[in-house]
């Protein structure tokens, strides 16, 4: 079996859409945009993952079910993308998740965020669950942008950023895609 082929996306996700016109481009079968959240309640814990339709739903099922298992955080659940912050992956012309992984202002789910053997673990379960497809666009949150190129997203707690985050996870999951099994 090949390796699957691995974009990762850059531009605008908003407003001029490039990140989404990168993914037609390249011939992008399913998008993953990696995100963290924050909240100013510091009790607000947990994993969460949109989808931008019915061909997204399975797969953000099991994206959250590898967040939950993993990190051992709660289950926020799987919600609709229209409407929302993340309603922008519904330009994706294929079928796209958001992954919102952890919070980053509370200090249990930073600590697993900071951990580095579940974030690799998390990243391989994300790719076993994505080697069906043949190109997957890995969209990093806040990165890449070219309207503001120095937005790293929230801040975590122990003073790096959701970008910071977001792409260790997207690079890890693409290196395991990477490989042939």
């Amino acid at each position: 079996m090949s390796a699957t082929k691995v974009v990762l996306l850059k531009g605008d996700y908003v407003g001029k859409h490039e990140r989404q016109e990168h993914a037609k481009k390249e011939k992008c079968d399913v998008v993953v945009s990696f995100h963290l959240n924050f909240s100013t309640n510091k009790d607000a814990s947990g994993s969460e993952v949109y989808y931008a339709g019915p061909e997204s739903l399975e797969l953000a099922k099991e994206l959250l079910q590898h967040c939950v298992s993993v990190l051992g955080l709660s289950n926020r659940g799987v919600k609709w993308a229209q409407g929302t912050r993340a309603g922008f992956i519904y330009y994706y012309p294929m079928p796209a998740v958001l992954v919102e992984v952890a919070f980053l202002s509370n200090p249990l789910d930073v600590a697993k965020v900071h951990d580095p053997y579940k974030i690799e673990e998390l990243a391989k379960r994300f790719a076993q669950t994505l080697k069906k497809y043949k190109v997957v666009g890995l969209d990093v949150g806040h990165l890449f942008k070219t309207s503001s190129p120095h937005d790293k997203g929230a801040n975590c707690l122990k003073g790096d950023t959701e970008a910071d985050h977001a792409l260790t996870l997207a690079l890890w999951t693409a290196y395991y895609l990477q490989q042939s099994v």
